[in-house]
Order: structure tokens, then C-alpha cells, then sequence
């Protein structure tokens, strides 16, 4: 029997969760990133997408999974990565 579950993570941010979330929703995260982010030149390693997406639960009362934060950063022209 195969899981489900992907062990990989660059493989799970691959599936591209954040599309499958309602146009409205998806709207509304990246509405939200773009008046909560700026553009820099490197990481920002003293947050995490964990972290971030919370504030984003707290602020809009949208639940995301973390792959579902990151996938949504990356389309908003963001880097994301998993550490």
C-alpha cells in the first residue's frame, strides 16, 4: 500500500496545494502578502512561513497549511523555502 504522505518536501510544494484552496481565498492570501511584504535581496531568517502563515490566520481568519503559505508566496513573485 502506497501513503499518501510525501516525505520530501520540495516534492509536496511541487503539488502545488495553494491551487486547490477557492479563487476567493486564494485571493485573499495574496492580497494580504502583498500588503504585508516588501521586496529584499535575501531570506528573511528571522521568520519562518510556519510563523507568518499564524499571523495570516490571525489577521484574516483564513487557515493555510504551511506548503499552501509557500506556494502562495512564490505566486506572488516571493521566494519560499522549508527550513
Amino acid at each position: 500500500m502506497t501513503s499518501k504522505y510525501i516525505d520530501n518536501i520540495d516534492e509536496r510544494l511541487k503539488l502545488g496545494a495553494f491551487y486547490n484552496l477557492p479563487t476567493e481565498t486564494r485571493q485573499q492570501v495574496c492580497d494580504w502578502i502583498m500588503q504585508n511584504f516588501k521586496e529584499r535581496k535575501n531570506f528573511n531568517r528571522g521568520a519562518s512561513a510556519y510563523g507568518v502563515k499564524h499571523i495570516l490566520q490571525r489577521e484574516t481568519d483564513i487557515y493555510v497549511t504551511t506548503f499552501e503559505f509557500c506556494d502562495a508566496m512564490k505566486e506572488c513573485g516571493f521566494e519560499a523555502e522549508q527550513i
